[in-house]
């Protein structure tokens, strides 16, 4: 396939600001102090990882697996400079984080394991948001408020930014939480 030509759309625009700000408004939304019902907690976890797939899928020049479609939104679409793809997730059909989110989340497959719920959200979401803001950046598009709200509490959280330390978390978006917590997928008794 021939490499996509320069030139986008506002209606792409939206669709990668839309991906982006589903990612960080749904762990935005597991990080906070809420309970809610076990179906919301799971759905905003799988929106999450979705979402953090479809980015990285985007992002990433795949080596493996079926070529992108014609139609599939691709980078250089979007940049008048070269974009070297990054993989933040490494390759998208060898990378283990994406092929359990594929497995277990995105196809229904006997390979699930009902033991491991846990998901390790700081290392799905930050490296793409990472990548991404780099491309917003390359682009000369101002990243989407959420996202850089995503990264900038979990660089507060862990004591670094873009430039060096950061102040204290000010309650944010994540109130002062980053998406770097194990999130569990839990699932109700079964009927009896």
């Amino acid at each position: 396939m021939p490499p996509p030509k320069y030139g986008s759309t506002a209606k792409e625009w939206a669709d990668i600001d839309y991906e982006t700000a589903q990612a960080a408004l749904c762990a935005a939304e597991l990080a906070g102090p809420f309970a809610r019902p076990e179906h919301v907690h799971n759905a905003l976890l799988e929106s999450v990882l979705v979402h953090a797939r479809s980015l990285n899928d985007f992002l990433s020049e795949r080596t493996k697996g079926p070529a992108p479609k014609s139609d599939d939104l691709r980078p250089e679409q979007f940049l008048a400079v070269t974009w070297t793809a990054p993989n933040p997730l490494s390759d998208p059909a060898s990378d283990p984080r994406v092929r359990r989110i594929n497995k277990e989340i995105v196809h229904l497959t006997s390979t699930r394991d009902p033991k491991n719920k846990d998901w390790h959200l700081r290392d799905v979401l930050i490296p793409v948001l990472v990548e991404l803001e780099k491309f917003y950046d390359k682009a000369k598009r101002p990243f989407p408020a959420h996202a850089a709200d995503c990264l900038a509490s979990h660089r507060r959280t862990l004591g670094e930014g873009r430039g060096g330390p950061t102040p204290p978390a000010d309650g944010g978006l994540l109130r002062g939480r980053s998406p770097s917590d194990v999130v569990t997928a839990t699932f109700p008794a079964p009927s009896k």
